[in-house]
C-alpha cells in the first residue's frame, strides 16, 4: 500500500481486520482495504485509532484536534481536542489527554465533554481505561500515574434518576436524551 509522502508512524487493524488505518508524518490517515490493499479515504491527522466495533476511527492532528469519522461512509462525526485518544472499552465514550494537565471524557454518540479529570500537575501523556471500562490510568510529565475510578454506567443511572421527574413531564425531551430512555420513564412519559 503505497499513498504516503513522508513517514508512516503508526498503522492499526480494524477489530474485524477488514480495514487498516495509517498515519503518515505528512497530515494524513489512511483508510485502506486489507483484502486488495485499495484506498478507501484519506483524512488529516498524524495518529489513529479505531473504536472497538471499529466503526468510528479517531484522528489525532498536532494542532490537538481529534475528529471522529464513521470509517463504512467517511463522514465527519465530531470534533473536539486532545493530544491522544482512547476508547472506553464499549466504544461509547472516550478519553483524550493533553498539555493542560487533564483527562477529558468525551460521549461518542454527540461529541459533548462529560467530565474533566484534573491533578496531574504538568502535562497528561496517556491514559487508559481499565478492561470493565469502570477505572482509567493515566500518566504525567510530574513523574506520577493516577488512577481514577469512574463508573461510567453508575453515573448515567444516576443522572437519569435525577432527570426522571422533568423528563416525564417533558417527553419532547426524553426523545433527545436517549440514554436515559429506561422503560419505567417511558412508560411514566407515556401518560402525559
Amino acid at each position: 500500500m503505497v499513498g504516503h509522502k513522508e513517514r508512516v508512524s503508526n498503522v492499526e487493524f480494524s477489530p474485524d481486520g477488514k480495514t487498516i488505518a495509517s498515519a503518515s508524518w505528512d497530515g494524513t490517515v489512511k483508510l485502506w482495504n486489507s483484502n486488495n490493499g485499495h484506498l478507501l479515504y484519506t483524512f488529516s491527522g498524524n495518529s489513529v485509532e479505531f473504536s472497538p466495533d471499529g466503526q468510528i476511527i479517531a484522528c489525532i492532528q498536532e494542532s490537538r484536534i481529534v475528529k471522529l469519522w464513521l470509517v463504512k461512509s467517511g463522514k465527519l462525526l465530531h470534533i473536539i481536542t486532545g493530544n491522544s485518544v482512547r476508547f472506553r472499552p464499549n466504544g461509547k465514550i472516550i478519553a483524550t489527554v493533553s498539555s493542560n494537565k487533564t483527562v477529558k471524557l468525551w460521549s461518542v454518540s454527540d461529541g459533548r465533554l462529560i467530565h474533566t479529570l484534573s491533578g496531574h500537575k504538568y502535562g497528561v501523556n496517556s491514559a487508559e481505561f481499565s478492561p470493565d471500562g469502570k477505572n482509567i490510568i493515566s500518566s504525567s510529565d510530574d513523574g506520577t500515574i493516577k488512577l481514577w475510578n469512574w463508573d461510567f454506567d453508575d453515573l448515567i443511572t444516576k443522572g437519569c434518576s435525577k432527570l426522571k421527574g422533568y423528563l416525564i413531564h417533558h417527553p419532547e425531551k426524553l426523545q433527545e436524551i436517549t440514554t436515559c430512555q429506561k422503560s419505567d420513564i417511558l412508560t411514566y412519559a407515556a401518560k402525559y
